[in-house]
């Protein structure tokens, strides 16, 4: 009884001991922020609030305060409804006379999808690459 008593004691310590071992290496594969350097990447869902939007985000190679610095000063405002535009997203232009250049190419926003021009890059739309 006392052995097999011992050999349930000594699975739970090397078993909280491989845990712990586990979890300080999936923290040292996390790769750093490629802006500040500090701080872990977005590695799982995280909620980041840009300009007033909530939005979220996964695996982004960048930390939370970072992403958020990035997205503000790249950001525009879409012609229709007056959200922000983030870097990587779609979009297409917009009619004639609006206050803004650009829509987001979705149902709601674009008038029509054949007004595709390409995604918003940092600060400036990117074309279509062929």
């Amino acid at each position: 009884m006392e052995f097999v008593a011992g050999g349930v004691f000594l699975l739970i310590v090397f078993g909280l001991r491989f845990y712990r071992l586990r979890s300080i290496a999936k923290a040292i594969a996390e790769p750093l922020c490629s802006v500040c350097q500090n701080n872990r990447t977005i590695s799982k869902r995280t909620k980041v609030t840009i300009l007033g939007e909530t939005y979220w985000f996964d695996n982004y190679k960048m930390c939370k305060g970072c992403t958020r610095a990035y997205m503000e000063k790249y950001a525009t405002t879409c012609a229709h409804c007056e959200e922000p535009i983030l870097v990587g997203e779609a979009i297409g232009h917009a009619p004639d006379g609006s206050k803004h250049p650009y829509t987001h190419l979705s149902m709601n926003c674009s008038p029509m999808p054949g007004l595709y021009c390409g995604h918003w890059g940092e600060g400036k739309p990117e074309p279509l690459k062929v």
